[in-house]
């Protein structure tokens, strides 16, 4: 939760050129868990308040971060809370 928190705090920070919607600056991580994800493969989710929904880029942003950095499979739920 906390590589996640810190990864929207720098987007939050310095949004890349070609984002499409405005990152709300209370936009956090607040929950993560671990499970089957909607791939069917064991792995996280992790629960963003303050984002929204629709926002497809961010979600595979923070997919391929996690990815990335940590080799996890991950789901990403965006919500407006």
């Amino acid at each position: 939760m906390d590589a996640v928190n810190v990864f929207i705090s720098e987007l939050v920070d310095d949004p890349p050129e070609n984002v499409i919607y405005e990152y709300n600056p209370g936009m956090r991580c607040y929950e993560v868990t671990f499970g089957t994800t909607e791939a069917g493969t064991r792995g996280y989710t992790a629960y963003i308040e303050k984002a929204l929904p629709e926002d497809d880029g961010l979600r595979i942003t923070i997919v391929e971060f996690l990815h990335e950095k940590f080799g996890i499979e991950s789901d990403i739920v965006l919500e407006w809370l």
